[in-house]
């Protein structure tokens, strides 16, 4: 007998809810040691609870009246052997005869791919009902139960000297908004924030509401004030309810029909504000018996992405299809890909020519991992580096050239609603202050031109990297403090004087 039961089972019921309380337990295990739980340790947990539950016979867990016997578990098979599609057949028994008696029927089928998408399907059948009682902070669903809902109205969206914002501009400054909030759920995985447009049961007004984690209100407020200053936010204490009673609910969830490298469609793509058919479909719901609500769930990257995309572009750049260089970014599918060139690799590099890459996937792909800050090609332009080369003399110039290419670049690619940055890098030298390679004064001397070149040149900001010398980050902020100084207060065109 397994452990936890008293009695057998005596329907499809009772198997079912023992199953999903066993995964649900399981899972409360695993959530009270890592927070961080994706779907794959959630769906391994419940196949190997249906593997255990398998281990025991149909006698041993089962009530006489409800397992079936050898004459119905022989025509069972038969059915399922014949039938056009062996899986259904096979989950139908599940419902009606029970989990157990079905994996009865499935033991006797010699077919792999059955006997795979069976388990597969009974696996979400499990996990669908499976729930967990026990609520603690930090474990799903605490942070459902702790979102603070916030009803947003915008009395005119026009910009301080009175002009109507176009679409793009909406959609650039909304844009900024996200980009604010990435900070939630970038330390707990399961924290997300929501943006919902409703209209509820009895009632004529269609109203846009945000849900937020409760200890991220503050920053939902003040970023979207300061994008959006004549909004008003009003916490809701009480949830909107667009059901009704005895009434039919309909849901629909959308996904993406390609791979996530895909980019979807952006503001540039459309003639109209999209927003405004859902708007015209709410508008035309009845006020008493009806209700309607779309849902936008957002939640910080759980995994990594950047360089598999890289890695992805990187491939189809040399010539690789687009499906494949996608398959080959997942562990199963590099696996699959490395054995087929063991084995084909040879006989179609004799039979086939090179592949053209794919120049417009490149593009599209590219879109998806694009950044808004572009970095200078200035990291070695200090004057002590370059004097290596007998162009010291030079930084301000080099300097300059380099921020002003990288401006031109930012500049076409920056609209009034989504602006573009320049980073001016400033790399730390070849000699340091600590170690007597260079006084204090003289790295000054170094690191002042090439710090006026780029601000002469337009960068947003001066980015001091990779130093290990503190004496030589102090030496470079002290540059970067006057050189900007000197740039706007007198607005210099040269820095004679200064090297």
């Amino acid at each position: 007998m397994i452990e936890g039961i008293l009695k057998q089972f005596s329907s499809p019921e009772e198997e079912l809810k023992y199953l999903r309380e066993k995964v649900a337990l399981r899972e409360r295990e695993l959530m009270a040691r890592n927070f961080e739980v994706d779907r794959l340790d959630t769906e391994t947990i419940a196949r190997q609870e249906l593997k255990e539950y398998a281990s025991f016979t149909a006698k041993m867990i089962l009530d006489r009246e409800h397992a079936l016997g050898e004459p119905a578990l022989a025509a069972s098979v038969e059915q399922a052997a014949i039938a056009h599609d062996p899986v259904r057949e096979i989950i139908e028994l599940a419902q009606e005869k029970g989990i157990r008696n079905a994996l009865s029927v499935l033991e006797k089928i010699d077919n792999a791919y059955v006997v795979d998408e069976v388990h597969r399907q009974l696996i979400e059948i499990i996990r669908a009902g499976a729930s967990i009682q026990d609520l603690r902070e930090n474990v799903p669903p605490w942070q459902l139960l702790s979102l603070t809902l916030y009803e947003v109205t915008l009395p005119e969206v026009k910009g301080k000297d009175g002009h109507e914002y176009q679409l793009t501009e909406l959609v650039g400054m909304m844009e900024q908004l996200f980009a604010g909030l990435r900070t939630i759920g970038a330390k707990q995985s399961e924290n997300h924030f929501a943006f919902e447009i409703a209209v509820a049961d009895n009632s004529d007004d269609i109203v846009f509401y945000v849900a937020v984690p409760s200890k991220f209100t503050s920053l939902f407020e003040k970023q979207t004030l300061s994008l959006f200053p004549h909004a008003e936010l009003m916490i809701k204490v009480h949830d909107y309810n667009i059901f009704v009673d005895g009434g039919i609910t309909v849901v629909a969830e959308a996904k993406l029909k390609k791979h996530p490298i895909y980019p979807l469609r952006t503001a540039d793509g459309f003639s109209s504000d999209p927003l405004s058919v859902i708007l015209n479909a709410f508008s035309k719901i009845e006020r008493e018996g009806g209700g309607a609500a779309v849902q936008f769930v957002m939640r910080h990257p759980q995994k990594p992405y950047r360089k598999t995309y890289e890695e992805v572009i990187k491939n189809v750049q040399k010539g690789m299809k687009a499906s494949e260089a996608i398959s080959r970014s997942t562990f199963g599918g590099e696996i699959m890909g490395s054995i087929s060139d063991l084995f084909f690799d040879k006989k179609n590099k004799e039979n086939s020519t090179p592949s053209s890459p794919d120049s417009e996937k490149v593009e599209i792909f590219s879109r998806k991992i694009k950044t808004d800050i572009i970095e200078t090609n200035s990291f070695g332009t200090s004057a002590h580096v370059l004097a290596e080369y007998g162009i010291g003399e030079r930084s301000y110039e080099i300097s300059k050239v380099a921020a002003e290419l990288a401006r031109s670049v930012a500049d076409e690619y920056s609209s009034r609603s989504w602006q573009r940055f320049v980073a001016g890098s400033v790399g730390p030298g070849t000699k340091l202050v600590t170690l007597g390679h260079i006084n204090f004064d003289a790295l000054y001397q170094a690191y002042y031109p090439c710090m006026l070149g780029l601000i002469a040149g337009g960068v947003d900001l001066l980015q001091i990297e990779t130093c290990q010398d503190i004496l030589q980050v102090k030496c470079a902020v002290i540059a970067a403090r006057d050189a900007m100084r000197r740039h706007f207060k007198l607005r210099l065109d040269s820095c004679d004087g200064f090297r």
